[in-house]
Formats: C-alpha cells, sequence, structure tokens
C-alpha cells in the first residue's frame, strides 16, 4: 500500500479493513510493499468464508488473526458466479429492448400490410378500368366503322350521289346526319384509345407499387419473425434458463460500464438494514459512485461494493481512523502508521477520490490524481480481485468485494424480472 513516509519508510500493515493510503504533495511518497498479511479480520467478512452480513451496528472486532487466503477454486467459482449475474442482467436490458423493437416491427408489420392491400386494390381497380376501356375503345371502333359503311354503302345515299337530285333536302340532311355521327365517333373513339392508353399507363405503374408494397410486406414479416424469436431467447435468458456459460475464469476489470443503477445499489442497501453514517443520503451517496464513474469510465458500482468492505457498510464502527464526517470511504490514508484517514470536504469529493485513485491503479499510463496526489503503484491492477495485498494487505480483499457485488446483484437481478414482466 501507500504511505506517506521520510527515509527509511516503516513497514506497513493495515488494520481494520482494506486501505488505500495516498499523500499530500507536502511530503514524499513512498510504494512500500505489504510485509504482512496479518490485519483485523473486516467485521463484514467472515475468517476464510464467504461475504455475509457484518454484525449490527457498533459491535466491532478487535481481535487480530492471521487471514487464510481464499482457495482459487472457490475464488474462480465466485467470478463465473458475477459473471453469469451480470450476464442475466445484461439478458433483462437485452429483453427489454427486444421488447420494444418487437412492438415497432409489428406496427411496421401492420402498416406494411396495409399498404401492400391497398397497392393490391389499386392495381385492381385499375385492372377492372383497363378491362373497361378496352370494352369501350371496341364498342367505339365498331360504332365508327357502322357508320362508315352506313355513309357508303347504304343504297339510298349511293343513288343520291348519282341519281338523286342535291337539291333534295332528305339527301342533304342525311348525308349531313351521317357525316355528324361520322365525327362523333371518331372524336369517341380517340377518346376511347387514350383513355386505354392513360389508364394501361396507371395500371402498370399500379402493379409496380402492389409488387413492391408486397415485397416490403414480405420482408417485414421476415424481420418480425427473426425479432420475434429473438425476443423469446432473450426471454429465456433473461429468466436464466439460457444464461452462456462463462468459459474460464474472466475476472472483472475495474475500468468498464456499471451494470447496477444508482436506484439499485441504494436498494439493496436499504434492505439490509443499516443506516448509513454518512453527511449525504445513501441514494445520493449511490448516485455519486454512479456519475463519478461514468465520467471516468470505471465500474462505480464495484467501486460502491468496495466501500462497503471498508466502511463496515457505511456504519464506520468505532475504533477505525475514519468517522462518517470524514467523506472517506475507501481507508485512504489510513494505516497501522498513521493516526487519522484522509478527511474530504463533502461525499462527491470523497468518491471521486477514491475512483481516481481506483483509476490510476487500473491505468497503464499515468492520470492526474489530484485529490490523492502521487501514486507510487499506478498501473499495478487492472482487477478487482488484483487489489488484494496492494490496496489493503488482506489477501481476500478483491474476494471481499466481488462477494458484496454478489450480494447486490442477487437482489437486483430479481427486482429487474420483476420490472421486465418476467
Amino acid at each position: 500500500m501507500l504511505v506517506a513516509a521520510t527515509s527509511p519508510a516503516p513497514a506497513a500493515t493495515t488494520t481494520g479493513r482494506g486501505h488505500a493510503p495516498a499523500v499530500k504533495s507536502t511530503t514524499t511518497t513512498t510504494t512500500v510493499p505489504p510485509t504482512t498479511t496479518t490485519t483485523l479480520v473486516p467485521i463484514s467478512i467472515p475468517q476464510g468464508g464467504p461475504v455475509t452480513n457484518p454484525p449490527p451496528p457498533g459491535v466491532t472486532t478487535t481481535t487480530v488473526v492471521p487471514i487464510v487466503p481464499i482457495p482459487t477454486p472457490v475464488i474462480n467459482a465466485l467470478v463465473k458466479s458475477v459473471q453469469s449475474g451480470l450476464a442475466q442482467l445484461y439478458s433483462i436490458n437485452a429483453y427489454d429492448e427486444e421488447k420494444g423493437i418487437v412492438t415497432v416491427y409489428e406496427a411496421n408489420a401492420a402498416s406494411a400490410e396495409t399498404d401492400a392491400q391497398m397497392a393490391d386494390a389499386a392495381a385492381a381497380q385499375a385492372t377492372a378500368a383497363v378491362a373497361q376501356d378496352q370494352t369501350d375503345y371496341t364498342d367505339s371502333q365498331h360504332e365508327l366503322s357502322s357508320l362508315a359503311i352506313a355513309l357508303y354503302v347504304r343504297s339510298d345515299v349511293g343513288a343520291a350521289s348519282t341519281n338523286a337530285d342535291a337539291s333534295d333536302p332528305d339527301t342533304v340532311n342525311k348525308t349531313v346526319l351521317l357525316g355528324i355521327l361520322i365525327n362523333h365517333g371518331q372524336q369517341t373513339f380517340e377518346e376511347a384509345r387514350l383513355e386505354l392508353k392513360d389508364d394501361t399507363a396507371t395500371l402498370k405503374l399500379d402493379r409496380q407499387r402492389a409488387a413492391v408494397a408486397d415485397a416490403e410486406e414480405k420482408l417485414a414479416r421476415e424481420v418480425l419473425t427473426k425479432s420475434t424469436t429473438q425476443l423469446t431467447n432473450t426471454k429465456l435468458a433473461a429468466a436464466g434458463q439460457k444464461v452462456q456459460q462463462t468459459t474460464g475464469t474472466p475476472i472483472p476489470t475495474i475500468m468498464g460500464t456499471a451494470a447496477l443503477s444508482a436506484g439499485e445499489l441504494a436498494g439493496w442497501y436499504a434492505s439490509t438494514g443499516y443506516q448509513a453514517n454518512t453527511t449525504v443520503p445513501l441514494a445520493t451517496l449511490a448516485g455519486y459512485y454512479l456519475s463519478n464513474g461514468t465520467t471516468v469510465g470505471l465500474r462505480g458500482d464495484i467501486a460502491f461494493a468496495q466501500s462497503i468492505v471498508e466502511t463496515g457498510y457505511f456504519t464506520f464502527p468505532s475504533g477505525g481512523q475514519l468517522a462518517g464526517s470524514d467523506n472517506n470511504f475507501a481507508g485512504i490514508g489510513a494505516c497501522d502508521s498513521c493516526a487519522h484517514g484522509w478527511t474530504f470536504p463533502d461525499a462527491q469529493t470523497g468518491v471521486a477520490a477514491q475512483e481516481q485513485l481506483l483509476e490510476a491503479y487500473a491505468s497503464s499510463t499515468k492520470i492526474p490524481t489530484p485529490l490523492v496526489g502521487r501514486v507510487g503503484v499506478a498501473g499495478c491492477c487492472n482487477t478487482w480481485l488484483a487489489l488484494s495485498g496492494v490496496w489493503a494487505t488482506n489477501p481476500n480483499y478483491g474476494y471481499e468485494i466481488l462477494s458484496v457485488y454478489q450480494e447486490i446483484l442477487n437482489w437486483a437481478i430479481p427486482e429487474r424480472l420483476a420490472a421486465a414482466g418476467l
């Protein structure tokens, strides 16, 4: 761990919970590796076992005993359990998203069906119009032919052209009348031809539109079917029946995106029955962990679990170097050779200092750390398990953090399932 020291630096032995001491800029920072794994048993972590609820507030332990490292298979099992819990949370989120997507696709498919029906109806109407036009065109053609035959073949007209008196009113009237009828027939025929041409063009366009609309409906139905299948799969995964098994022992990293909300963190804490001895309401404090963590790209929900380990569920039990009024939620500056841990002006700054130190520990590149001073072991630890023996001399420190986080996941998953209607 880091201690403020002058040469030679004293050996460091963490007491109480795990601590991440840093130094003020006026001192020389020395990185001192732990020289012992002896520490006070954290009140929230039974000796050698998984996390359980700590003793009631006000009850502390002061017996110094060696901490037996958790066996690797047990650590691996916890890591897999955490990963499975996270996978289920992500599946619940995916289910909620997929439900919304399916709703949209259902609306799209219904709209595409309506469009296809309208396009098919328009094409049917155009087909009928063309059929009628064809009939009208044929009738007008026959009528015009009949008039032409009457004009040139009828015997009385023929006689009129050779023998009849051209001044005879009957002859003139018949000839003029037939001429008028022929002109009218030609106009009717031309109108029928143009109407047939226009309606044929309309029919072609309507058929094209109907084909496109039918294809779009088919595609919309296919997309809806795939989305519905995906919804079924995500529903099974969300219910924990089809969560993909994690392979190996992937270790949750310090940097990353939080899976839990501030409301869930506060809700879980309320379920424990503890009363936070903090300068702001616990819900507000949880919000600081999430908002600041998002800003720096750090898993603020697991940092919250770390503080549960550090502060005895934010109760700051007596006998430690910190009180709730110090706004120090990670034991920064608290160690056996220190008189008192650091004090921060407000809770938001205390959270920012903790997450700034975590970021420095996890980052492979140097980052500014104005709230905690120079970090001598920057870049040492990119996972929570790696903090064991570094942030605190407790060899099970990272395991204890993930154990608390597992408890929070176990509480949050049923809440998410209920909210999703599962």
